[in-house]
């Protein structure tokens, strides 16, 4: 359909109640749009009937893929399919418009349609990454080289600070793509992704691209290297000639350093709340790690052998109740995913499987059981998951905790009248290491010398917990020891 008129009636009929049958048919119309040679102008006004269309219809859409865990449910997983082809398929639109606009030479030429066709092209290239990082997906090929190009052209063009179809001009736009992309998002649980996005638009325009060329001596920091279909690379001295632009982050670092400031006194002045805390922990995490991101310590060994797999507290703490023969009565036996470890480091290792119905978010725990290995269980935290766009396989990065955890029931001895035992687990002490015996429970519970009744094997017994040794958003994991000692 290239007439407009046309094109209106049909997209009035498209069956919105149907979300996948209305978001496919829209895909295909783009993918064959895109195919046909077409005047730019007229190109362009179909495209921002179709933008009005999906602005109307992508709503519904994103509440699909918001409705169910990524890593289990297949309906979500789905829906963000469908959602990156369909903003893939518009940014491609603009893209050719764009070029083909640029072809055109002429005194009567005006620059604005060409940037505000700019401003649309990063605008759905935005869209693509937001959509990718918070659902544990990838960009596809091309994106990164494409986002660089029209960067380029924009700049040459002399259009980086003009105004546009929306508040930010385009190089603000450009560098919240690149900061969505030195971002580890697949490492955020999703009550972190939204808050980092957001402080990503908001102070993305603090951040600046200066030029190679300019830099007095070689220094370390994100760069961009237009010819690469790559997002901004981490490089020390060496090497960064090559490049074309780094990334500046540091006038960001210290708007958000003044955020974590006034966070800190919100959190002296009142009984710290929720979004609060978890807002302070994600800028001193993004603080740290835009100046010095983590890099790999240990080399991987390749292993590819299967293991059990089961997520969460409550399915970990029933499995290994029924593995040391005191099965709950009623309680049907948990049966683990089958999973393939693909390498291994001295910290943690690579898995690749399919979830079969566990939660394997970010911040989960993960016991792995080798089948060959029936009493050597290895208590995990995931880090981070990916999930392939060619493959219904996920893949998760999950650091070692410790090994043989024990089923425990534990609750703090001052608490409210109807508290009672909750499940929890135990990790040994390691003595070679000088490690204590660690204790894990759900929630936020740990306070310093905080009393704790302790059921182990039918005994019980009064512990403090001493330090807090690590938490994720779920858990905290504490050091501990007997009362008596105190």
């Amino acid at each position: 359909m290239t007439e407009p008129a046309q094109l209106q009636d049909w997209l009035s009929t498209l069956p919105f109640t149907r979300l996948t049958d209305c978001g496919r048919q829209l895909v295909e119309a783009l993918s064959q749009l895109n195919r046909v040679p077409l005047d730019c102008t007229v190109r362009y006004r179909l495209l921002l009937q179709y933008l009005a269309t999906i602005d109307h219809y992508y709503p519904a859409l994103e509440g699909e893929m918001q409705q169910g865990d990524p890593t289990t449910s297949m309906r979500a997983r789905q829906a963000t399919r469908l959602g990156l082809q369909l903003f893939v398929a518009l940014h491609t639109g603009f893209k050719r418009t764009l070029s083909d606009r640029l072809a055109k030479r002429g005194f009567l030429e005006r620059d604005q349609p060409k940037i505000d066709l700019a401003a649309y092209t990063l605008l759905t290239a935005r869209q693509i990454i937001y959509i990718a990082a918070g659902h544990y997906a990838s960009v596809g090929e091309g994106f990164w080289h494409d986002c660089h190009t029209i960067y380029c052209t924009v700049r040459e063009a002399g259009w980086a600070d003009r105004p546009s179809i929306v508040e930010d001009t385009l190089e603000v736009l450009y560098l919240q793509i690149l900061l969505m992309g030195i971002t580890p998002s697949k490492g955020l649980t999703e009550a972190e992704f939204y808050p980092a996005q957001q402080i990503i638009l908001q102070y993305a325009s603090s951040a600046c691209l200066i030029p190679v060329e300019e830099l007095a001596e070689p220094m370390a920091g994100f760069y961009v290297h237009c010819s690469h279909d790559t997002p901004p690379r981490w490089m020390g001295g060496e090497g960064s000639q090559q490049a074309d632009w780094l990334l500046d982050v540091s006038r960001l670092a210290e708007h958000l350093h003044e955020r974590q400031m006034q966070l800190e006194q919100i959190k002296g002045s009142s009984p710290a709340s929720g979004p609060v805390e978890t807002e302070l922990a994600l800028v001193r995490r993004l603080t740290h790690e835009w100046r010095h991101p983590p890099r790999r310590r240990h080399t991987r060994l390749p292993l590819g052998e299967r293991v059990a797999a089961i997520s969460q507290l409550i399915p970990i703490w029933q499995y290994l109740q029924a593995q040391a023969g005191r099965p709950l009565p009623g309680v049907p036996f948990v049966k683990p995913a089958q999973m393939e470890v693909v390498n291994q480091s001295p910290l943690g290792f690579l898995l690749r499987g399919h979830s079969q119905g566990y939660s394997l978010r970010v911040g989960e725990l993960l016991l792995l059981h080798p089948p060959a290995k029936p009493t050597a269980c290895t208590l995990c935290v995931i880090r981070w998951v990916a999930l392939p766009a060619d493959s219904d396989l996920l893949e998760c990065g999950v650091e070692v905790l410790g090994r043989l955890p024990v089923p425990v029931l534990a609750m703090p001895t001052i608490t409210h009248q109807a508290d009672t035992l909750q499940p929890a687990l135990k990790l040994p002490a390691i003595t070679k290491l000088g490690r204590p015996p660690l204790l894990l429970l759900p929630g936020r519970l740990f306070s310093r010398l905080r009393e704790f009744r302790l059921q182990e094997d039918g005994d019980e017994r009064l512990v403090r917990s001493t330090r807090l040794d690590r938490q994720t958003p779920h858990y905290q994991l504490m050091e501990f020891q007997d009362s008596a000692h105190f």
